[in-house]
């Protein structure tokens, strides 16, 4: 099952400093690794318009069905898009949605 974002929201603005958290939910069974990737730029519509991603690996098993963590991303005041990838132990991949931040400091 793809994991369910929590927050923020889609188009919330966060600032930079201090951290805020991006969370999200998973119904069992649990996966045996999250990545979490996020991309920043100018978003035009088009793929291209953003960074690389960053991915940043989470370990399931330091945390409940819900899982919330510092925001590992945010530089500049380019809008940051990121998701969630759960990892089965069997290889399989589900990907939550993409969701958009602003960084307003």
């Amino acid at each position: 099952a793809a994991p369910q974002l929590i927050s923020p929201f889609d188009g919330e603005n966060q600032t930079r400093s201090p951290k805020q958290d991006v969370s999200w939910q998973q119904d069992m069974p649990r996966p045996a690794a999250y990545v979490v990737e996020w991309r920043y730029g100018m978003p035009s519509g088009a793929e291209d318009s953003y960074s690389a991603s960053g991915i940043m690996v989470v370990r399931p098993g330091d945390y409940g069905n819900i899982v919330r963590i510092p925001t590992p991303f945010g530089q500049g005041f380019q809008p940051h898009r990121w998701r969630v990838w759960a990892i089965g132990k069997d290889g399989q991949v589900a990907l939550s949605e993409w969701r958009t931040v602003n960084f307003t400091n």
